[in-house]
């Protein structure tokens, strides 16, 4: 059953469509839930007087880990774009692709 802010009482709420297919909210879930921790401890550290370097490199890796989901989900979004003009595709080798495990020729 979902609450109020559109998650389930299990978890993230489960995507509908194509995109259930492509990606794994359980994953994108983990990954917001880390970068939410590091934005906390960014703040930790400007609480703490760290160095403008050390806060830079936390922020670097604060926007390697949100470009990374934004990779997900624009690979996500492109094959749904691609299914509604083509019809279904293979599920399989889309979350493959996702994930960069597919087999290059």
């Amino acid at each position: 059953m979902a609450g109020s802010d559109g998650t389930r009482a299990d978890g993230p709420e489960m995507p509908q469509g194509a995109a259930a297919r492509y990606w794994d909210p359980a994953d994108i879930d983990r990954r917001l839930r880390r970068i939410e921790g590091q934005v906390r401890g960014l703040g930790a550290m400007v609480a703490r007087g760290a160095g403008c370097a050390e806060i830079l490199t936390q922020i670097h890796a604060v926007q390697g880990a949100l470009g990374a989901v934004e990779r997900i989900l624009e690979m996500c979004s492109a094959a749904e774009r691609i299914e509604r003009g083509l019809g279904p595709l293979d599920a399989v080798r889309v979350r493959q692709a996702l994930r960069g495990d597919e087999n290059r020729p």
